[in-house]
C-alpha cells in the first residue's frame, strides 16, 4: 500500500524534513520517491523500524554515496538531478560518519545572497514610489482618481506585496535551516560581535569607569568603506593605551578601556559568501575576531592580533589584498551607483514640474537628496581605499 504526501517547501528545511521522514518510518511508511514537479512524497507502507535520513545535494547525485558512507550502512532510497536522500538502519550510536552538509550550506548561502539583493534593491528603489501610488490608489476619498486608475493596479500591487512576503518566509527559512544543519553538526560557530571581557561587566560598572576616565566610548559611523583609515585609527588608539574591548551589536560604537599602551594589528576584512571555515582558519593562526557584521552573505569582520616585533598580516599575498579592495569597491559601486542616478533623475523631474507650475512633495525630495548624499559617500569612500591599496601595492 502506497501513500502520497503533499510537501511544497520541503527543501527550505532540511533537518525538519529528515526528522519527518524518520517519523513516518516510525508508523511503518518508507519513502520510495519525491514527485519532482507536483512535490509529493511517495511512500510504501512495511513494518515499523526506525530509519535515519540524510538529504544530499551535490553536483551530480551519484557523489553522494561514497564507499565510506555504504560501509557505515548508508544507502540511497532516492536520486533525481543534484538531489539524494540517504537512509540508515543501524541505531544512532553506531552511525560514525554522516554524508556532508557543506553543499546544501552553498546552496542556502546562494539562494540567501540573490534574495537579500533583490529586496534591498526593492526597498531603496521603490519604497516612496509605492507608498504614494497606494495612497493614491486606495485614497476612497477622492473618487475621481479611483475611477481613474483601472482595479488592476491595485492588484498589482497586492501581488508584489504578495511575492514579497514569500522571498521574506524563503530567508526565515533557509536561516532556521542552516542554523539547524550547523548545530547538528558541530559546525555552529561563536560570530557574536563583542570581545569577552573580564573587568567590565555591566552597564553601571562601565558607566562609572567611563566618569573615573578609566573607560571611553567612540561612535564612528561608516567605517566598514575605509578598512586602512579604520585599522590605523584603532592601532593609534592602542598605542596610546586605549585598549578596544567591545564593539556595539551595529559596530558603530567602540568601547576602550585605558591600559598599558599595546602594539595590535587590526584587519578588517571584506568577504561575499563567506564559507565556514572562514573564521576558523584565522582563529587557528592567532587572530582574535573583534566584530563581524550580521548579514549571511556579506562580511565585514575585525580582526585583531598583538605583536612584540613584526608586524602581522592577515594576508601577506599583495595581489590578494588588492583583490579583495577592488571587490569591495566593485560591490558598493554597483548595488548604489543605480540608485544615484535614479533618485537624481526623480529630483530634476520634480524640480521641472515645480518650475512649471506643478504641486511636488518637498520631504520626498530632501529623503531622496540625503540619499544620494549617504549613496555618493559610500561610493567615494570605496573608491579611495582602492585607489589607496592599489598605490601601496604597486
Amino acid at each position: 500500500m502506497s501513500k502520497g504526501v503533499f510537501r511544497p517547501f520541503w527543501s527550505l528545511d532540511i533537518i525538519e524534513t529528515e526528522n519527518w521522514l524518520q517519523d513516518m518510518s516510525t508508523k511503518g511508511y518508507y519513502l520510495k520517491k519525491i514527485e519532482a514537479i507536483t512535490k509529493v512524497f511517495v511512500f510504501e507502507k512495511g513494518e515499523i523500524d526506525k530509519i535515519h535520513y540524510r538529504i544530499c545535494r551535490h553536483k551530480t547525485a551519484s557523489n553522494a554515496t561514497s564507499q565510506s558512507l555504504l560501509t557505515n550502512g548508508w544507502y540511497s532510497v532516492y536520486s533525481k538531478g543534484k538531489w539524494s536522500i540517504l537512509a540508515n538502519k543501524n541505531d544512532e550510536s553506531q552511525i560514525k560518519i554522516h554524508p556532508s552538509r557543506e553543499s546544501l550550506l552553498n546552496r542556502s548561502r546562494i539562494i540567501k545572497y540573490s534574495i537579500g539583493s533583490l529586496l534591498a534593491m526593492w526597498f531603496v528603489m521603490s519604497l516612496m514610489p509605492m507608498f504614494f501610488l497606494a495612497e493614491l490608489l486606495f485614497n476612497f476619498n477622492n473618487v475621481s482618481l479611483n475611477n481613474t486608475y483601472m482595479p488592476e493596479a491595485k492588484l498589482s500591487i497586492l501581488i508584489i506585496l504578495l511575492l514579497l512576503i514569500l522571498l521574506v518566509y524563503i530567508m526565515i527559512k533557509f536561516n532556521k535551516s542552516d542554523k539547524k544543519l550547523r548545530s547538528k553538526d558541530g559546525l555552529d560557530l561563536n560570530l557574536g560581535s563583542r570581545l569577552p571581557i573580564d573587568t567590565i561587566l555591566d552597564y553601571k560598572s562601565e558607566r562609572k569607569l567611563r566618569e573615573d576616565g578609566k573607560a571611553i566610548k567612540k561612535i564612528k559611523l561608516g567605517w566598514f568603506y575605509s578598512p586602512d583609515k579604520t585599522e590605523e585609527w584603532l592601532e593609534r588608539m592602542g598605542i596610546k593605551g586605549y585598549n578596544l574591548y567591545k564593539m556595539s551589536g551595529n559596530g558603530n560604537i567602540f568601547h576602550f578601556s585605558m591600559g598599558e599602551p599595546r602594539n595590535v594589528k587590526y584587519s578588517l576584512d571584506f568577504q561575499i559568501n563567506v564559507p565556514d571555515s572562514y573564521f576558523e582558519i584565522h582563529k587557528s593562526n592567532g587572530w582574535e575576531m573583534v566584530f563581524t557584521t550580521s548579514s549571511k552573505f556579506i562580511k565585514h569582520t575585525l580582526w585583531e592580533k598583538e605583536y612584540s616585533d613584526e608586524k602581522p598580516a592577515l594576508y601577506s599575498d599583495s595581489s590578494h589584498i588588492l583583490k579583495q579592495a577592488r571587490n569591495q569597491c566593485i560591490f558598493y559601486c554597483i548595488l548604489f551607483m543605480p540608485f544615484l542616478i535614479i533618485y537624481q533623475f526623480i529630483i530634476k523631474s520634480n524640480i521641472k514640474m515645480y518650475f512649471e507650475g506643478f504641486p511636488i512633495s518637498w520631504p520626498t525630495l530632501i529623503i531622496f537628496s540625503l540619499a544620494i548624499v549617504e549613496f555618493a559617500s559610500v561610493i567615494i569612500k570605496s573608491l579611495g581605499y582602492y585607489l589607496r591599496t592599489k598605490k601601496k601595492c604597486s
